[in-house]
């Protein structure tokens, strides 16, 4: 098991676990895992239990010949993005998603997915969030989803404007709006609150001024480094475009 990749993965799943979303109820023990820094079986374990990112997980690593799910670059892929990305086909993808999905898929549901597949839809958690939320579905089904539920959902990025407490961070970021010009969703520029830290732990060192953090349910998950940045960016905006 690769400790880095299984941290990784626990820092990404620990909010929404927190929330009651998904996964065992065992956000603690997530929390104490990553705090910690100390994972053992007993993370991979629990890690396996949630049901939409451990399939995606399990697929990026096949598609790539390596044997971990929890391999920190197939992590990263699912939750930011990265290259292992590039060397899955979308008849492949759409292949496994069809056959993973098939009791879930309604054929009305199933041919906007296999469609988006096709172009460009890949195993990574935003494709899903705008997928399963209907981001696509026109502006009626989009505020009926949500739009507050898909920004808090979907992995965003900040860059810190100011360090508020001990708790807090005033970031800089983007959200997802409905352009009712174009008829189609945007993304456009925010300032948020967003939390670092939770009974006086945080999953990231002091943050300085300028710095850019991943934000998953306004919760601060790690510090991004240029590289993953730019991934995040990328494969965020490619997936909030498909058609």
């Amino acid at each position: 098991m690769s400790l880095a990749g299984s941290l990784m993965c626990a820092r990404y799943a620990f909010m929404p676990n927190k929330l009651k979303y998904c996964g065992p109820d065992e956000n603690k023990t997530l929390f104490e895992y990553v705090t910690n820094r100390q994972p053992d079986a007993g993370l991979a374990e629990m890690l396996a239990e949630f049901k939409g990112a451990w399939p995606n997980l399990t697929f990026i690593a096949h598609a790539n010949g390596i044997a971990d799910p929890l391999d920190h670059k197939v992590v990263e892929a699912y939750w930011l993005g990265n290259s292992l990305l590039n060397n899955i086909s979308a008849k492949q993808y759409a292949d496994y998603t069809a056959e993973q999905f098939k009791k879930q898929l309604s054929p009305s549901a199933k041919e906007p997915l296999m469609k988006r597949l096709g172009a460009g839809g890949r195993p990574h958690h935003n494709f899903y969030v705008y997928y399963l939320f209907g981001l696509r579905g026109g502006k009626s089904r989009l505020i009926t989803a949500g739009l507050p539920t898909i920004n808090q959902c979907r992995i965003s990025w900040g860059k810190v404007r100011q360090v508020i407490n001990d708790q807090t961070l005033l970031v800089d970021s983007e959200q997802i709006a409905w352009n009712d010009y174009l008829g189609e969703p945007c993304l456009i520029p925010i300032t948020r609150e967003v939390t670092c830290s939770w009974e006086g732990k945080s999953f990231v060192p002091p943050i300085q001024i300028g710095t850019y953090v991943s934000i998953h349910w306004d919760w601060v998950c790690d510090v991004l480094d240029t590289y993953q940045l730019k991934n995040l960016s990328r494969y965020d905006h490619k997936f909030l475009g498909l058609s």
